[in-house]
């Protein structure tokens, strides 16, 4: 398929899906021609998807569309390239870093979470729909709090699992015994991503668990308000081959 139709193809399927998509290129962000694959989410004129699908090499394609979401799995495979993005060195000076783009196969899930647009980087699994997309994202923990009865409460890339009674008494008595663990409001945050900010949060000093209670607010999201205390854990997009490519 070339390049072009490969472009009409995606246009069609975002569309189906209820998701505005462009195909434009804004070498503002970009400062090289190599024909890579692209992916962002831009704010102007209205919050859309770009995707650049580069030269015809490359495979780009939606496998799955979930309406009732607004959510697709896209498909990327491409040669391994060299390329350069402009970053900042410690005096502010912009500097072109190589790059290089993963040969494997990468599948993303594209579409609107609340009020806003993203694109999460999906694990390793041969995931081919929305919904086991869905399921894949979640930490172990979670699937497993989830199997036992309990219901995990979610904001972005963060998942709240509520303490029971007994264990919420438990914790709260080693908190008293130990001093040093400090309940403060803090936030969640990952390198390139907006923080979620917590109104109670205690990392504990030993193993990294992390617990949360109170209104949980991000600027892109519904805030959340966890009227107990609830262990956190992230979603498994770090364990993505996806987020190595270029997306903004």
């Amino acid at each position: 398929m070339n390049t072009e139709d490969t472009r009409v193809n995606l246009l069609a399927h975002f569309r189906e899906a209820g998701l505005p998509m462009s195909t434009t290129i804004s070498r503002s962000t970009f400062l090289t021609n190599v024909p890579i694959v692209r992916l962002s989410v831009n704010e102007r004129p209205a919050e859309h998807f770009m995707v650049d699908v580069g030269d015809e090499k490359n495979r780009v394609e939606v496998l799955n569309i979930d309406k009732d979401f607004k959510q697709l799995i896209l498909l990327v495979k491409e040669p391994r390239r060299e390329y350069k993005v402009p970053k900042a060195d410690r005096d502010g000076n912009i500097k072109q870093i190589s790059e290089h783009t993963d040969p494997n196969e990468r599948r993303y899930l594209m579409g609107l979470d609340e009020r806003h647009l993203f694109i999460s980087g999906l694990p390793k699994e041969n995931i081919k729909t929305v919904a086991e997309a869905h399921q894949a994202l979640k930490h172990k923990a979670v699937a497993e709090a989830e199997g036992e009865g309990k219901k995990a409460k979610r904001q972005g890339e963060y998942f709240f699992i509520p303490l029971t009674e007994r264990e919420e008494e438990e914790f709260l008595a080693k908190i008293d015994r130990d001093r040093k663990i400090k309940c403060k409001r803090d936030r969640l945050a990952r390198p390139g991503h907006k923080p979620h900010f917590v109104k109670k949060l205690i990392r504990m000093r030993r193993g990294r668990k992390v617990y949360a209670q109170g209104v949980v607010s991000h600027e892109q999201h519904n805030p959340l308000i966890l009227s107990n205390w609830h262990m956190v854990y992230r979603n498994r997009e770090t364990e993505s081959p996806g987020i190595s490519g270029f997306v903004d």
